[in-house]
């Protein structure tokens, strides 16, 4: 039976004990509030970003993830005996990070 590793960007919003608990692996988001940057889920939580928008009243900007970023992503998955991977990313439309 083959072993297909599972691959998102943090834009899926998993909570970081569930992608641990089912072996996702989620390549992430940059996520800035002035000169401090957080990586998405890692760094900050979906909950502590809105509040720090509430709180602030400015939104964040934010980077998609690099091309070697989901090379690595994808070089661990293979590294650890995937024979396949499925990548879910936001769309094209809305981020850069299909794209990477």
């Amino acid at each position: 039976m083959s072993k297909i590793a599972i691959i998102t960007d943090t834009d899926s919003s998993l909570p970081l004990e569930v992608s641990q608990k089912w072996n996702i692996t989620q390549v992430p988001i940059t996520i800035q509030f002035g000169d401090e940057s957080f990586r998405a889920v890692y760094d900050i939580d979906d909950a502590a970003t809105f509040a720090r928008i509430d709180q602030s009243g400015k939104l964040p900007t934010t980077a998609a993830p690099s091309p070697g970023q989901f090379n690595e992503a994808f070089r661990a998955a293979f590294d650890s005996g995937a024979d396949s991977i499925l990548c879910y990313c936001i769309s094209a439309e809305m981020s850069g990070t299909y794209n990477s």
